[in-house]
């Protein structure tokens, strides 16, 4: 089945978007610009990568490819109170909802799709305000060349 890489892109950002509190971020976050709600997790989806998987078919018309997706959430921890490790423990324990979600083979979002998780890296924003944390994963789909 084909999947491009744009197809990959709406679907983690359908998914991520149905969960409770995220809203995709259209354009660069800027977190003096983000509304002040503790149920908010604004979000983003980046493709930084695709690269050859090693087949091509005979006639040269389609390519198994991995993309890398890379879905980045902030969370506004100055909102839950006094204590930003209370605030950042609250957003580890929500972390693997989104990856569940995202490695579910269950429905239709990833039909064509292999998805594999690589990795998260979080860090608090130089405002102190917003948790950073961007969750990586490894998408194996067919290209039409």
């Amino acid at each position: 089945m084909i999947v491009e890489v744009h197809e990959v892109r709406d679907a983690f950002a359908t998914v991520v978007g149905r969960l409770y509190g995220y809203t995709e971020w259209d354009g660069p976050f800027d977190p003096t610009a983000a509304p002040a709600n503790v149920d908010l997790r604004p979000f983003s989806i980046a493709i930084p990568a695709t690269n050859e998987n090693g087949t091509r078919d005979r006639a040269g018309t389609t390519m198994d490819v991995v993309t890398r997706v890379v879905v980045r959430v902030h969370a506004p921890v100055h909102l839950a109170g006094p204590s930003r490790l209370a605030a950042a423990t609250t957003e580890y324990k929500a972390e693997p909802l989104l990856i569940r979600a995202l490695m579910a083979q269950d429905g239709d979002w990833n039909r064509g799709m292999r998805v594999a998780y690589r990795s998260t890296t979080r860090e608090f924003l130089p405002v102190d305000e917003w948790l950073q944390t961007d969750h990586a994963f490894d998408v194996r789909h067919t290209v039409q060349l």
